[in-house]
């Protein structure tokens, strides 16, 4: 299995809980790495014991076992809210932009479809 964010041993993880999982506790903290296998790297914080959170190598969700994933690890605060900014943005487009404004050029709606990624 791949390890595209090169986690090691001793690295901490920002670990971002799910919302509306009915837990008590933190909703986000700090996890520290203590041992790395092909597929996922473990990990625990400073209340809990060292191995309690299963984390993919590769996307970095938590595994949840038989439920779903309990939450989501980032290798830095600043990329969590990077990625809650950019899905609010994303669906602030989705939910506003529905039609295009009448006094848009077929240009300028090329260019904003292009910046966006969309395929047209």
């Amino acid at each position: 299995m791949k390890n595209p964010h090169n986690i090691e041993v001793g690295q901490s993880l920002f670990f971002s809980r799910t919302i509306n999982r009915g837990h008590r506790g933190r909703d986000d903290f700090w996890v520290k790495v203590s041992r790395i296998g092909r597929v996922w790297a473990y990990a625990g914080d400073s209340l809990s014991q060292t191995d309690r959170y299963k984390i993919s190598l590769e996307t970095l969700a938590v595994d949840g076992g038989e439920y779903g994933s309990p939450g989501q690890c980032y290798t830095t605060e600043k990329e969590r809210r990077d990625r809650v900014e950019a899905a609010a943005i994303s669906r602030m487009i989705r939910d506003n932009l529905d039609w295009a404004p009448k006094h848009t050029d077929l240009d300028a709606l090329k260019t904003a479809a292009d910046a966006l990624g969309l395929v047209y």
